[in-house]
């Protein structure tokens, strides 16, 4: 039997394809303290059904999805986090891409980030395609370190995103392990194998929250 479940924001839905074609479904009111616990209790419900009994009820394939971080996102709820970058990139949220509606209409209203500006650390470091350009320096890591500190409130999460680190991910892995020893809760910290800072910084920003 192949079994997906959809994990929403107020119901979990299973649907399961059984050998012989057969479709079931189940319905169960979401668990929003742990959605893991709507999911089993989907599937202990596909358990109870005519079907039930038998190897036909063994599950080969369970797969799931979840509207639980998009609802978190476009509700703004989630977790106080500070984002730490490369100087000189601390307002990239702030200028959006380049095909963002109405491009030249400079007085649209649009949604703001995610979190302050106040709440965005930038590093003294760059590096390049080819590696550094700008050396991190201990006195800036330590910077850095008393700067999400100081911060109030204190953040729950740190996501730090800095250039080039898919590539050359040095400077980021020193900075998490100093923010790991010394900053209220251990950062996030996502190499997201692809190109580009722009999708990078808001991914690792969002994963933070979660």
């Amino acid at each position: 039997m192949r079994v997906g479940v959809d994990v929403g924001g107020t119901f979990t839905d299973l649907v399961a394809l059984a050998s012989d074609g057969a479709i079931e479904v189940r319905k169960v009111v979401s668990t929003p303290e742990d959605p893991a616990l709507g999911l089993f209790q989907a599937v202990e419900k596909l358990g109870k059904g005519e079907r039930g009994k038998g190897n036909d009820k063994a599950i080969e394939v369970l797969v799931h999805g979840t509207t639980v971080a998009t609802n978190a996102l476009l509700e703004r709820r989630g977790a106080n986090v500070v984002l730490v970058t490369t100087a000189g990139f601390e307002d990239l949220l702030w200028l959006r891409r380049q095909d963002r509606a109405d491009l030249y209409d400079l007085a649209r209203d649009h949604p703001p980030p995610p979190l302050s500006r106040e709440r965005v650390v930038g590093v003294a470091e760059r590096m390049g395609p080819d590696g550094p350009v700008v050396p991190l320096t201990d006195a800036e890591v330590a910077r850095v370190v008393h700067a999400v500190r100081a911060l109030a409130p204190p953040p729950e999460a740190v996501a730090v995103a800095l250039l080039f680190a898919f590539r050359h991910p040095l400077h980021e892995q020193r900075l998490v392990a100093a923010l790991r020893a010394g900053a209220p809760r251990s950062p996030k910290r996502i190499c997201a194998p692809w190109w580009g800072r722009m999708w990078r910084g808001p991914a690792k920003r969002h994963d933070a929250a979660a």
